[in-house]
């Protein structure tokens, strides 16, 4: 991407990996996102901006919605899709990445 972007900057967005799903896991996604902030990391000046797709696993009636949406009635897609964000919806328990846990920032006051 970098090389056909000709010296342009280049922005990733929608970035995710799921935890669930289609043989993947948290071990996994955590993976993915320790390689992705570190290659990040050694190319700021040309990738200045990457956002993630979900910060909370999506529930399941938005999933039914995109599995209609899609045409898709795979139980699999839904896990794929559902499971993308790093914080887990039912159980309200936050999965860590590179060893921070992924919250909602508290806001202080000035």
């Amino acid at each position: 991407m970098i090389a056909m972007a000709a010296g342009k900057p280049v922005f990733l967005t929608e970035t995710g990996y799921p935890s669930g799903g289609c043989g993947s896991s948290e071990a996994l996604q955590t993976q993915y996102f320790q390689e992705r902030l570190s290659a990040l990391d050694t190319r700021q000046s040309r990738i200045p901006f990457t956002m993630l797709v979900w910060l909370h696993d999506r529930p399941a009636a938005e999933l039914a919605y995109y599995n209609q949406h899609y045409g898709v009635s795979n139980s699999c897609f839904s896990r794929y899709l559902g499971t993308q964000g790093c914080e887990a919806m039912q159980a309200k328990t936050s999965r860590h990445l590179l060893g921070f846990p992924c919250t909602k920032p508290t806001r202080t006051s000035p």
